[in-house]
This record gives C-alpha cells, sequence and structure tokens, in this order.
C-alpha cells in the first residue's frame, strides 16, 4: 500500500500537472487563512445564508497536512491523475 502525507500545495500541484496544466500554488500565511474564514463566517451570518459547511471551522482541515492512503495499492499520482481526466 502506498501511503503519503501531503500538503494541500502538494495535491493542487499535482492535480494540475496531471490536468496538462502544471503551475506553482502560492500559498497565504496561516494567520490570513484563519481572519479569511471567520470573515466569511461572519458575512454568513450576517446575510443570513446558511452555507452546508461551517465555514469558520474550515481553516483546521486546509491548514494542514493530509493523510492519503488509497483503497487499492498504487501510487497516490496514479490516482490524482485519474481524477484529472474525470
Amino acid at each position: 500500500m502506498v501511503e503519503e502525507n501531503l500538503r494541500w500545495t502538494d495535491i493542487l500541484t499535482r492535480l494540475a500537472g496531471a490536468a496538462g496544466k502544471p503551475r506553482s500554488v502560492r500559498t497565504l500565511p496561516a494567520g490570513v487563512v484563519r481572519a479569511m474564514f471567520r470573515l466569511g463566517g461572519r458575512v454568513n451570518a450576517l446575510t443570513g445564508k446558511q452555507p452546508g459547511l461551517t465555514i469558520e471551522h474550515l481553516d483546521g482541515l486546509f491548514l494542514r497536512e493530509l493523510f492519503v492512503d488509497p483503497p487499492v495499492h498504487r501510487s497516490v499520482d496514479e490516482a490524482i491523475r485519474e481524477t484529472a481526466k474525470a
């Protein structure tokens, strides 16, 4: 089984390459990301919008590494290429 710990920048860079549009991914400081999500949550509350996800808590997902454990024995890059074809 092939397992990898990936940062979002790694995943997005690999997806862009698999889609035939390789490019570098820029990042924002963690404090800026957290502030943007908190602001988005407040804007939703003020405008009465109810998103499907609680946006104020998404920073915890987007700021950590992801552990990828494919269900079948193949490389993560192969799975990303398959995803990009869809």
